[in-house]
């Protein structure tokens, strides 16, 4: 039987993009095939390292981290642009799963980033797939820009958070849409939250490294002393919220998943067991809820 083809778009969402991984996994175990990606930010992670054939590596290496772990990998810098560099995350993960060119991928992969200076996006369909992702994923004041030929780019969410736009859709291809900045209530797992877990016992110094890596996190707590750095990140978030809005307005999906921007912060990577599960079980719904409406239309 000749198997659906699914044209998917990741979109950004930081630690919350890990949960694409188990929408990735429940399409595939339902038979379906991705025959195209495009991702922006951590979506382009996803995306790039699923193209690359190497997801399953990719995802035992998170579900080994813990909090230290995370806090290890953020090469923080005072040189401006942004507080993390991010080449020391991205060179853990090139070497773990080697150096790939997007062209050499079976399956065609757009990653989207933000050229600041043209005041445009910018799409990466070749060359070398880390340096397509570390332009995607430079959150502005969070991670440093990276300058190349004249350009200064940033994470492609600062103008398309959700790139459906940028996928070449064929009459037989379902477009499928994974948006993990849903304001929907987070959803409830089998599964016991990790960074609950680690918390419960420790010292003054992980408690500091657990506040640092939820600074973002919703609660009226943090609202009210969130701090420099919460609301530049809180502001971003706002404007990624309205034009992921005005991009499923414009190019209405087949298939939409929707993940909960309250399911975790932007950096609680160590939470990748209970965030894949949260997305494995998001993408079975949405295919329930599909299939059951195709039954209906007959068609």
């Amino acid at each position: 039987m000749k198997k659906q083809k699914v044209c998917l778009v990741l979109g950004s969402g930081g630690a919350r993009g890990m949960a694409q991984i188990g929408v990735i996994e429940e399409l595939e175990r339902n038979g379906f095939e991705i025959s195209q990606i495009a991702g922006c930010s951590m979506g382009a992670l996803i995306g790039g390292i699923y193209c690359s054939g190497h997801l399953q590596t990719y995802k035992n290496w998170l579900l080994n981290l813990e909090k230290m772990d995370v806090f290890r990998l953020l090469d923080f810098t005072l040189s401006g642009g942004g507080f993390v560099r991010g080449d020391r995350v991205l060179n853990a993960i090139e070497e773990l799963i080697g150096t790939h060119h997007i062209e050499n991928f079976d399956i065609p992969f757009t990653a989207v980033a933000t050229d600041v200076s043209a005041q445009r996006e910018i799409y990466f369909t070749t060359g070398n797939l880390f340096k397509a992702i570390r332009a995607s994923i430079a959150i502005p004041t969070v991670f440093t820009p990276v300058v190349e030929n004249g350009k200064v780019l940033l994470d492609g969410g600062l103008l398309n958070p959700l790139p459906i736009g940028v996928v070449n859709r064929q009459p037989d291809e379902l477009l499928f849409v994974v948006n993990v900045n849903a304001g929907i209530p987070p959803l409830k797992t089998n599964l016991e939250s990790n960074g609950e877990l680690q918390t419960k016992g420790k010292g003054l110094w992980d408690n500091w490294i657990s506040s640092f890596l939820r600074a973002d996190t919703k609660t009226t707590e943090s609202i009210e002393r969130m701090g420099m750095f919460g609301l530049l990140n809180r502001s971003f978030d706002l404007i990624q919220d309205r034009l992921t809005q005005l991009m499923l307005e414009t190019y209405k999906p087949d298939l939409l998943v929707n993940i909960s921007r309250n399911s975790c912060g932007s950096f609680e990577f160590y939470r990748a067991a209970e965030l894949i599960e949260i997305g494995k079980v998001s993408c079975d719904l949405t295919l329930q809820s599909y299939l059951q409406k195709v039954m209906i239309n007959g068609s």
